[in-house]
């Protein structure tokens, strides 16, 4: 057993719990379950993996979960996780080596997850870390946070990544999820710049678009600093929300004028290709998507490979530049709807 402690909280997890599980199993790490309440077989599934489940009584707060779950851990260095998480292949000695070197400092897991249409963004979150210097605090969409609050707290990548499918649900269950999550995120004081971002997230996913850009605008007051992930993923989500509300041009304006905070990263450029689309200006937008494409630093899958070219291809289809068009859709890959593009081009570069 290498001394580290898996620990997931959960309820009414039949459907994601025994795959989760299953990818554990095959690691020699502790498995630590805090069932919350659970109606389904979740509890039933978990015995057959683990005997460390227990149960703790609800009080619409993660945090308070996820501590009571760290507390009944074995072992100081821990990993946390949802149900609906499934680990890819690692490297356990390695995952231990790193953690015992970065005892005072939290561990960034690369988190891929994916919606229903299978679209995929790839974030590195905070999930592992030493339970002797940290702990969780949030009601909702919780944080690791030192123990002793004067600490300056620094990170590393830890080489583990996962798959989230929590998000691969029907419009309905979305809301309902959203709707929870809204209910715990604005009985809670804090408004962070992180929490601001979260409330207009779950209004944006429930339709609410005027609430969202409230909570959106609300977060950027905090400041936009490029190199904050959290400040990437705001700009991002504000950017594709005031598409939605038809501030085509505000937002484009206002984009291009913070260009040079965000200019290392592809979403930012991939954005900028989608809107000026959006807008019928192909030429900016033609331009946007080829800088994609030169970035590094990518947080959604594809955005600065296939899905950037697809684009472009798309752009010089519409164009009629069906060469170019073909060009940019054999540079997609594997990538289906790129094939069935090229398929409809077919007839059409004969004629040319």
């Amino acid at each position: 057993m290498i001394p580290i402690s898996v620990c997931i909280i959960m309820r009414d997890e039949e459907k994601h719990i025994e795959t989760c599980l299953k990818h554990l199993k095959q690691y020699p790490f502790e498995i630590v379950v805090m069932d919350t309440g659970s109606q389904d077989r979740s509890i039933e599934i978990a015995k057959a993996y683990t005997d460390n489940v227990f149960s703790y009584e609800w009080n619409k707060d993660f945090s308070a979960a996820r501590n009571a779950c760290i507390e009944k851990a074995s072992y100081d260095h821990v990993i946390s996780l949802d149900a609906d998480e499934y680990l890819d292949d690692i490297d356990p000695d390695q995952v231990f080596r790193t953690m015992e070197a970065h005892e005072s400092e939290i561990g960034l897991l690369c988190c891929r997850s994916v919606d229903l249409r299978d679209n995929t963004v790839e974030i590195w979150l905070s999930r592992a870390f030493d339970r002797r210097r940290f702990h969780f605090e949030g009601r909702i969409h919780e944080q690791i946070v030192p123990r002793m609050q004067s600490e300056s707290v620094g990170t590393y990548r830890l080489p583990v990544s996962f798959l989230h499918v929590g998000y691969r649900i029907d419009e309905a269950s979305m809301r309902k999820k959203q709707a929870r999550n809204l209910e715990l995120l604005l009985e809670n004081n804090d408004r962070s710049q992180y929490m601001q971002f979260q409330i207009g997230k779950s209004y944006e996913a429930m339709g609410e678009y005027e609430k969202a850009r409230e909570f959106y605008d609300a977060a950027m007051e905090h400041g936009i600093i490029g190199n904050d992930e959290v400040c990437q993923y705001l700009i991002i989500a504000y950017g594709y929300l005031m598409e939605k509300l038809g501030f085509l041009n505000e937002v484009i304006d206002f984009l291009h004028s913070i260009e040079q905070e965000f200019s290392f990263l592809a979403d930012y450029y991939f954005l900028m290709g989608f809107l000026y689309a959006s807008a019928g200006n192909y030429l900016e937008a033609s331009l946007s998507y080829v800088q994609a494409t030169t970035r590094k630093e990518c947080h959604t899958k594809g955005a600065n490979g296939y899905l950037a070219f697809y684009n472009l291809g798309v752009i010089y289809m519409k164009l009629g530049m069906y060469e170019h068009a073909a060009s940019f859709f054999q540079n997609c890959g594997d990538y289906e709807s790129a094939k069935d593009r090229l398929h409809d081009l077919q007839p059409l570069l004969q004629e040319s």
